[in-house]
């Protein structure tokens, strides 16, 4: 066989071809392998992000907060969760923070007051899931002192996990019926909390004592303090977090929350509305607090 390339022609026997072709195929193969790791190394990593950031929005309990920065995979999930977790839902939109987990976690809301920066992330939004209406009582700064009402409206593109499941409950009601209202009822309850499994979960990440234990033996100081700070500081948010509900849980909920909440397919130009849900006095989901957004 006679092959002709840009400088002289060369012969070739079928032996030298064959071992060619075999040479290139493999060369191609190996590269398709190399593709493939990459692609499961990538998928792996994009895996633990997002637990980690699952374990940070407290998607998985008070002690999956501890166990959020066992591994350095994770890291940018956390960083990804601690933001979305602490921001507005404009803010989050805007800066592509909200994934499933934080809709889970937190919800979706825009502010319905004159805010030019979540009516222009409306505009790209889907038809809401429904409108909140937040009447909170603060001190006066008047003369007399005494309360005054604090009323916001926000419409919902996603409940948090815990709403949702509260509202999936509840009937709907038909336009073609009377509009029916359902409130809280106002009796004593105690809070579910398993305490045993949160501490026997938060015992367990204790392991990362081992970890940093030995960086800081093998010389490796200041990967033992990366690794060893965040795992501190989550560990002790986490610990501090269960203290409180364990106090809480032995106290009975008496008052209804301050949230109102309308529900279904709501009205909007040239569409009439739909099957709705009518619900007073919801209790705010502690993750949207200032204490949280903190922490």
């Amino acid at each position: 066989m006679k092959i002709v390339g840009d400088h002289d022609a060369q012969i070739l026997n079928d032996q030298q071809v064959t071992a060619k072709l075999t040479a290139r195929t493999l060369n191609i193969s190996f590269v398709h392998v190399l593709d493939v790791k990459q692609t499961l190394k990538t998928s792996q990593e994009a895996a633990r992000s997002g637990i980690a950031a699952s374990f940070s929005l407290v998607a998985r309990g008070v002690a999956g907060m501890a166990w959020a920065p066992m591994s350095a995979f994770g890291t940018v999930g956390i960083i990804r969760a601690c933001f979305s977790g602490a921001t507005n839902g404009w803010l989050r939109e805007t800066l592509s923070l909200r994934t499933p987990t934080s809709d889970a976690a937190i919800g979706m809301d825009l502010e319905l007051m004159d805010s030019p920066r979540a009516s222009k992330v409306r505009k790209h939004m889907d038809h809401p899931l429904g409108v909140i209406c937040d009447a909170k009582e603060c001190l006066s700064d008047t003369e007399f002192g005494g309360e005054r009402k604090h009323t916001s409206w926000k419409d919902v593109y996603a409940f948090d996990l815990q709403t949702l499941s509260m509202l999936d409950r509840l009937p709907d009601t038909n336009p073609d019926y009377g509009l029916q209202v359902l409130m809280y009822a106002q009796y004593d309850f105690q809070r579910k909390h398993h305490t045993k499994f949160q501490i026997v979960s938060l015992s367990l990440s204790l392991a990362k004592i081992m970890e940093i234990y030995v960086l800081w033996a093998m010389g490796a100081y200041y990967a033992g303090l990366v690794s060893a700070l965040p795992w501190l500081y989550f560990f002790l948010v986490a610990l501090g977090v269960e203290v409180k509900e364990v106090v809480l849980k032995r106290r009975p909920e008496n008052e209804p929350g301050h949230l109102d909440i309308i529900t279904g397919k709501l009205p909007r130009v040239g569409q009439e509305g739909g099957a709705r849900k009518v619900v007073l006095g919801v209790s705010e989901n502690p993750k949207r607090s200032l204490e949280w957004k903190i922490m």
